[in-house]
């Protein structure tokens, strides 16, 4: 005979379980509500003596703590904004694309009215990541390291592999790489890096804060711009990206106009 209770307990497991199997699920799909892992800061060394010429030199930069979103801003995040404001949706270049992918081919200044309108719409202070900041979270704490997953071959990242050269034969590859998705992918589906974040190195690259400009003591490559135009700093590979593109040095140099991109979320550490 079963003691009383017994069903009263039961009931709370199932509750429980069904419970922590919603909050698994609200990690990504949660509207507008960003996931923030706070990266604790330290001194790292930036940038590459041995790469491109606006990567020169190394030198050493200090970084105070901040969070920054576990996953980028997603097409479905991005569609409640375009519909509460009336803002013009990216073009869905690509016919895979889902609910769940990074939004992407929107302009530094898309990214930044994204952020005034998540900002007054839940009373934060989110931003876009600092140079400084997404570097240091690719090196997964500012640990000497060429790629986000390590020095090796690609671990699970969503670059360009096989499955891409399948839709594009010309495309430059990881060789022997396939990570099962020739375009993007739901965020979180690579797994996340040390810090817990995912996507950081692969899916869309991403937009930062800064202008574009030489690291102390170094140079620019030339400027295929006007002087009227505002350049920004994007980082992080896409799935298009060849081996040397994916090294968490590289930087890009990119018209704040121009659309394709994605980004994500960060924040100063104790703002609310």
């Amino acid at each position: 005979m079963r003691k009383p209770g017994y069903f009263n307990i039961q009931y709370s497991v199932v509750v429980l379980v069904l419970t922590l199997m919603s909050a698994c699920k609200s990690d990504v799909n949660a509207p507008n509500k960003p996931v923030m892992v706070l990266i604790k800061g330290g001194s790292f060394m930036m940038g590459n003596d041995l790469g491109e010429m606006d990567e020169r030199p190394a030198h050493r930069v200090e970084v105070k703590d901040y969070y920054l979103a576990k996953y980028e801003v997603t097409k479905a995040e991005y569609d409640l904004f375009c519909s509460e404001t009336g803002k013009a949706r990216p073009p869905e270049t690509y016919s895979e694309i889902k609910d769940d992918h990074p939004v992407s081919f929107v302009s530094w200044l898309d990214a930044m009215d994204y952020i005034s309108w998540l900002n007054e719409k839940l009373n934060k202070n989110y931003r876009l990541p600092s140079e400084i900041e997404f570097e240091y979270a690719l090196r997964a704490g500012g640990k000497a390291m060429d790629y986000s997953w390590g020095n090796g071959a690609p671990e699970k990242e969503n670059i360009a592999d096989e499955s891409l050269r399948n839709k594009e034969p010309n495309a430059k590859i990881w060789e022997s790489y396939d990570d099962g998705y020739p375009y993007l992918s739901p965020v979180g589906a690579m797994g996340f890096n040390a810090l817990g974040l995912a996507d950081l190195n692969g899916n869309t690259w991403e937009w930062c804060s800064d202008e574009y400009n030489a690291y102390p003591g170094g140079q620019l490559h030339e400027r295929l711009a006007s002087d009227s135009t505002i350049l920004r700093v994007a980082r992080g590979a896409g799935f298009r990206t060849d081996p040397w593109h994916t090294r968490v040095t590289t930087r890009s140099a990119v018209d704040e106009n121009f659309k394709k991109p994605g980004f994500r979320l960060a924040m100063s550490a104790g703002k609310g």
